[in-house]
């Protein structure tokens, strides 16, 4: 009998190797595939931005923001459907970088490139075979609502989210110093 659940044992640690290696095998195929799919866009994507002035900056933002969003978007070929949900997310702060100090077109050329990008996963991701990997959190029991308050989503259409506040307030300080700015005395040297 001992001798049996070692063999069980063993057998279940096995197959789940082999689960764990055909997945990694799959993640890999899945990435590939996923980077060749959406690098075929870069170029339509970030064109534009080419004759553009300050010439190859604009461009170069463009591109590595493409290619930063293809790198951490296609990284979700075995993330959760709820990850999945979430992936255009990080585009405020990668693009954050350009949007103080810069030229305003900066920071438009990041997001154009990295906004795409993630379309693009998306696109490719809901077409390809690969599914994503299943929420350890849901389990297959229907689940009792009844216990669960409903919340009200009338609300939601009223509350700004954080990183729109943050955005209108850095358009807003923007505003104030360019203002300030164009309307100082150039010749009044009191602060210095």
């Amino acid at each position: 009998m001992h001798v049996r659940g070692l063999l069980v044992l063993f057998a279940l640690v096995l197959v789940t190797d082999a689960y764990r290696l055909r997945r990694t095998a799959d993640d890999d195929e899945c990435v590939t595939e996923c980077r060749a799919f959406v690098d075929n866009f870069q170029e339509d994507t970030c064109e534009p931005f080419r004759y553009r002035v300050p010439r190859p900056a604009l461009y170069s933002r463009c591109t590595e923001a493409y290619s930063a969003a293809t790198a951490a978007g296609c990284s979700y070929c075995s993330a959760t459907a709820a990850k999945l949900a979430h992936i255009t997310d990080s585009v405020f702060h990668y693009c954050d970088q350009w949007g103080r100090g810069h030229d305003r077109g900066y920071e438009q050329a990041c997001k154009d490139g990295y906004l795409t990008s993630t379309n693009h996963v998306k696109r490719f991701l809901k077409t390809s075979q690969y599914e994503p990997v299943q929420d350890d959190r849901v389990d297959s029991r229907p689940k009792d609502e009844s216990n669960n308050p409903r919340r009200n989503t009338d609300d939601d259409d009223m509350v700004e989210s954080a990183e729109s506040i943050v955005q209108r307030h850095l358009n807003e300080a923007r505003r104030e110093a360019i203002n300030d700015f164009e309307h100082r005395d150039r010749h009044d040297y009191r602060g210095l």
